[in-house]
C-alpha cells in the first residue's frame, strides 16, 4: 500500500510538471510564437553538435578560407567552437540562414532582393571585405576587354551563388547582340573547364586578397 501511494504520488507530479509544461507551450505558442521558434532553433543547435555553424561557399573558394580564418580567430580569442560548412554559395546561404540550419552566413554584398532572396527576419552583422568584379581567361586567350566575349562562353559560377545573381545583371547592361553563352561551373572545376572548352571566361566576385 506503501508502494502505491508514493507511486500515485510520482505519477500525478509527472502529470502536473507534464500540465504546466503544455501549459507553457500553447502560451508561447499563441502570445510569443517567435520566441518558441527561437527556442527551437536553440534546442535544435544544441542537439546537431554545440557548436556554432557559419556558412561559406564552394572549399576553393574565398569565403571557404575566410570562414576558416574566423573559426581559428574565434577559437583563439574566445573559445568558440565553430563548425564551417561548404555551400554553392550566397543563394544558398540565404536559404539556410532563413531556415535556421546554420547559425551564421557569408553573403556577396550587391545582391538584389526579390522573390528568391528575401532577406525579411535576417541581420547583417558585420562588413568583412571590399569584394570587385573580376572576369578570368586563360593567358593565351583573344579576350582583352569585356566586348571580345561576344559569342563566346561565359560562366557564372555555381547557379546558387551570389556570383551568378551579379553576373546577370552585368550581362543586363550590355547589348542582346554580344550573344555571351551562359553556362554555369563550379570553381573547383575552373581549370579542368578552360582546358576542356568548357568556358572561354569566369565571372567572379573576389576579395583583391583573395588567394585565387
Amino acid at each position: 500500500k506503501i508502494k502505491q501511494k508514493k507511486n500515485l504520488q510520482k505519477m500525478k507530479i509527472l502529470g502536473l510538471i507534464a500540465a504546466g509544461i503544455f501549459t507553457i507551450y500553447m502560451l508561447l505558442l499563441i502570445f510569443a510564437p517567435h520566441q518558441l521558434q527561437r527556442l527551437g532553433s536553440f534546442l535544435m543547435h544544441q542537439t546537431r553538435s554545440g557548436k556554432i555553424v557559419i556558412a561559406t561557399a564552394d572549399t576553393k573558394g574565398h569565403y571557404y578560407r575566410l570562414g576558416n580564418l574566423i573559426k581559428k580567430e574565434m577559437g583563439k580569442q574566445q573559445g568558440q567552437k565553430l563548425e564551417v560548412w561548404s555551400t554553392n554559395g550566397s543563394l544558398e546561404n540565404i536559404e539556410l540562414i532563413k531556415n535556421r540550419v546554420v547559425d551564421f552566413a557569408l553573403i556577396q554584398g550587391g545582391i538584389q532582393e526579390n522573390e528568391t532572396t528575401n532577406f525579411k527576419g535576417l541581420t547583417a552583422v558585420a562588413t568583412i571585405g571590399g569584394q570587385y568584379v573580376h572576369i578570368l581567361v586563360p593567358n593565351n586567350s583573344p579576350v582583352r576587354e569585356f566586348k571580345d566575349l561576344a559569342g563566346r562562353t561565359l560562366s557564372l559560377g555555381s547557379r546558387k551563388s551570389g556570383n551568378a545573381v551579379l553576373g546577370k545583371l552585368v550581362l543586363d547592361y550590355f547589348p542582346s547582340h554580344f550573344k555571351i553563352q551562359v553556362v554555369y561551373t563550379e570553381l573547383s572545376n575552373a581549370e579542368q573547364d578552360f582546358k576542356t572548352l568548357k568556358m572561354d571566361a569566369l565571372f567572379t566576385v573576389y576579395d583583391l586578397k583573395a588567394p585565387i
